[in-house]
């Protein structure tokens, strides 16, 4: 890590040469949420949204910044508003359920906990994704067992760019899958 002032010039390059593009606008945003700076990640990929309020992944990205900076009722809207648009995605659907879990709407977790475990979100569905949400519930040993597989771990770049200090990502056994599987 530590090239992300280089990686935000080039973003912003691209952003300078089309500024109405909402992928330019993903990409500028998605360089400040690597270097974990939320606040002007918020503010860049809401101006993302605004030119293209239809670009489903920027969404998705804005309510993992949103959950990062602790906006879980922001971040809970803008996976609906992601899941309008991309209604199939497991990795939204997960996201959601956290979102949920977080804000200790267990019910709505459940929902789509068990949409996601009877595969009814359409198409492959990891075991990450389950893992995700029981994580935010705090569920520790459900959340390690969903997030290793019988040979190897389930790649991710989201537990690399969150704070292990806290909740499941601070216990010994994540930890160790951690430093096992890299991050």
């Amino acid at each position: 890590m530590g090239r992300n002032d280089e990686a935000l010039t080039e973003a912003k390059r691209s952003l300078q040469a089309d500024p109405l593009s909402s992928l330019a606008n993903l990409f500028v945003g998605s360089v400040l949420v690597f270097s974990r700076q939320w606040d002007p990640a918020i503010e860049q990929l809401r101006s993302g949204k605004e030119l293209d309020p239809t670009f489903w992944f920027l969404l998705c990205f804005l309510g993992r910044v949103y959950e990062q900076n602790g906006s879980l009722s922001e971040a809970i809207t803008e996976f609906q508003n992601a899941l309008e648009l991309e209604k199939d995605n497991s990795e939204t659907w997960s996201s959601l359920g956290h979102a949920y879990a977080l804000s200790g709407n267990r019910v709505e977790k459940q929902k789509i906990l068990d949409r996601l475990k009877g595969s009814s979100a359409g198409g492959y569905v990891a075991l990450y994704n389950v893992a995700v949400i029981c994580a935010g519930l705090g569920e520790k040993d459900q959340a390690f067992a969903c997030s290793i597989g019988p040979t190897k771990i389930v790649p991710t770049i989201w537990p690399s760019i969150c704070q292990p200090t806290r909740g499941w990502m601070a216990s010994a056994p994540t930890r160790a899958l951690l430093t096992y599987g890299g991050a």
